[in-house]
C-alpha cells in the first residue's frame, strides 16, 4: 500500500478485529497498526470503544483495554464534527456518520461497518471485507 487512507471505523468492526485478528476486521486494524491507515476520531467515539470493550461479555482485561486505547491514540486524527441534520435508526451511529462527512475534503476517506444498512448508501462506507478487497489490496 502506498497511499496513506484515512478510516472511520465502527465499534464493531473494532471489536470484531480485536476477537479475531485473522479476519477482515482485524487485517484493518493491522493496517492502523502499520501506519497505513490513519483512524478519524472524536472523544465520543473513543469513549465508545473503551466502553464496549470493557462489557463483561468480551472477557477483555481491563488493563488491557486501556493499554490498547492508549497504543491506539498514537495512530488517530481528532476531527471536529459537524452537526448533520439526519435521522439515523440508532442515533449512537450518527457521530460516525458525522465525522466520515466532517473529513471528507479528499476520496481517501472511508467509513468501515459491520451495519451498513444503519449508514445511507455512499461511496466509501463499506464493510470491513469491501475495504480490504477493494481499498487495501485492490
Amino acid at each position: 500500500m502506498q497511499k496513506k487512507y484515512y478510516i472511520v471505523l465502527d465499534t464493531n468492526v473494532l471489536i470484531s478485529g480485536l476477537l479475531k485478528i485473522e479476519s477482515y476486521p482485524g487485517l484493518v486494524l493491522k493496517e492502523i497498526l502499520n501506519e497505513n491507515i490513519i483512524l478519524l476520531i472524536n472523544q465520543e467515539v473513543l469513549d465508545e470503544y473503551t466502553e464496549v470493550m470493557s462489557r463483561p461479555k468480551f472477557k477483555f482485561d481491563k488493563y488491557m483495554v486501556y493499554e490498547f486505547i492508549e497504543i491506539l491514540e498514537q495512530y488517530i486524527e481528532y476531527v471536529n464534527v459537524k452537526t448533520i441534520d439526519i435521522q439515523f435508526n440508532d442515533e449512537k451511529d450518527k457521530v460516525f456518520y458525522e465525522i466520515f462527512k466532517s473529513y471528507k475534503l479528499t476520496n481517501n476517506v472511508y467509513l468501515v461497518t459491520g451495519n451498513l444498512k444503519h449508514f445511507p448508501k455512499e461511496d466509501n462506507i463499506m464493510g470491513p471485507k469491501e475495504f480490504v478487497e477493494n481499498v487495501i489490496k485492490p
